[in-house]
């Protein structure tokens, strides 16, 4: 296995929801019999320190562990069964993101490990509780009944932690904020050099790759398993040897779902070629589900999401918000640099991707949603402000011109749209100080 598939899988196991409640258990499972070893050895010792009280006896401290056993258990199986009911209602009328959310959620895992190391504990130590039959002594491991009773107490804040969690992100605007939070970080990771006041966007790699072509049969590499293109791995590119061929062309942007047998890239015809496509193989990471990381516009992809689902319902709130979210994570982006889709490597390979676009951004952000939007004067207003502050700081003037594209399909909707002429007079109005 790969460098870059051992990643991923740790990446996979990392962020699911039973890596760290698998930690806590096996924790409870290795520190449980240290606590009772403990106790068997320093048994009288432990006994003169311990109060009695809750300890009287190992009938009732046999009636008190199964007590805890079962409260723990209970508690936790209904309120992750209506949890997981709730979270998927809202994501069903939101977004995706919010079910992810929940399942990454460290402090989520952490509780739900909390309760089941308790559960596991009180039976371990329920387990070795003697009651003093004929030939047998007393034993009651006052210590690890404490820990359990220590657990146990956490637990009850733990859960008071969780539900106000819970009822926190479940809000629109803090599913909206989280979304916005990961965009901003995506794109101060991927791009994050400004632009001067000239820039020149990089070429479509239709026409790169179209000048590099020789008359040879390019040789192409096929997905071999479906899902959507994760990542690919520049530097092995650069550190590998890839001298044996003149170009590399990686068809799918990040993000891309691929089929088997769907073609992922194409090299120049040369006897190395099984060395390069191995070395494309392990490059290329597919996964099963889409993310915002090293993808930037699929963050503003959900948020456009967020809008055609609530608008329809007449929520004109969440899509708002929404609205201003990508307006700011588009002012944010207007002057930064866009990577190139040609690369020369070390060996003077170039290497021709498909890089996400400006274009894109603006289309996936104001595009998508701009016939629903047409029901609202309210929200296009609000399009119409963050469209106009972004061409107003933008240097480049081809996304000024991107921009203005965008407003005058605003304008075209509006013109159709059965706004009273009041209405549409302030948007018209509006529309013209944009364009400015």
């Amino acid at each position: 296995m790969s460098y870059s598939q051992l990643k991923l899988v740790w990446e996979e196991i990392s962020e699911s929801f039973w890596f760290l409640p698998g930690l806590l258990t096996l924790g409870a499972l290795i520190l449980t019999p240290l606590l009772i070893f403990i106790d068997l050895v320093f048994q009288e010792m432990i006994g003169q320190l311990t109060p009695t009280f809750l300890i009287s006896s190992p009938e009732s401290t046999r009636g008190l562990l199964s007590t805890i056993a079962t409260t723990v258990a209970t508690i936790a199986a209904v309120t992750f069964s209506i949890t997981i009911v709730a979270i998927q209602q809202a994501s069903n009328q939101y977004s995706p993101r919010v079910l992810q959310t929940f399942r990454k959620s460290y402090s989520y895992q952490a509780v739900l490990g909390m309760f089941i190391a308790t559960f596991l504990t009180s039976l371990l130590v329920l387990s070795t509780i003697r009651v003093g039959n004929p030939g047998q002594e007393v034993f009651i491991p006052r210590l690890s009944i404490f820990a359990v009773m220590l657990l146990t107490l956490a637990d009850l804040g733990l859960l008071i932690f969780f539900l106000s969690q819970v009822l926190r992100s479940l809000q629109a605007t803090e599913i909206i904020a989280e979304i916005n939070n990961e965009v901003r970080k995506q794109i101060n990771n991927i791009y994050p050099s400004e632009i001067g006041e000239e820039v020149k966007e990089s070429e479509p790699p239709q026409k790169i790759i179209e000048k590099l072509k020789g008359g040879e049969e390019p040789i192409y590499l096929l997905a071999e398993k479906p899902g959507f293109i994760k990542r690919v791995n520049e530097e092995l590119l650069e550190r590998a040897s890839t001298q044996a061929v003149k170009w590399i062309y990686i068809f799918p942007q990040i993000g891309d779902f691929v089929g088997v047998g769907d073609p992922l890239a194409e090299i120049d015809n040369t006897k190395e070629n099984k060395k390069i496509l191995k070395l494309l193989k392990e490059a290329i990471t597919i996964s099963s589900r889409k993310s915002t990381k090293e993808n930037a516009l699929f963050g503003i992809h959900e948020l456009s999401d967020v809008i055609l689902k609530t608008l329809p319902s007449g929520d004109e709130t969440s899509p708002g918000y929404c609205l201003e979210f990508i307006g700011d994570a588009l002012t944010q982006l207007v002057n930064r640099k866009f990577p190139s889709n040609e690369r020369t490597l070390k060996e003077k390979t170039i290497l021709v991707l498909n890089n996400h676009t400006w274009n894109q951004f603006v289309e996936t952000g104001f595009g998508r949603a701009d016939q629903e939007l047409s029901k609202s004067p309210q929200l296009l207003l609000i399009a119409i402000r963050n469209l106009g502050k972004i061409r107003s700081i933008a240097k480049s003037n081809y996304r000024k011109n991107v921009i203005l594209k965008e407003l005058g399909k605003i304008s075209r909707i509006i013109q159709k749209a059965p706004f009273i002429q009041s209405e549409k007079e302030n948007l018209l109005e509006a529309l013209e100080k944009a364009k400015r």
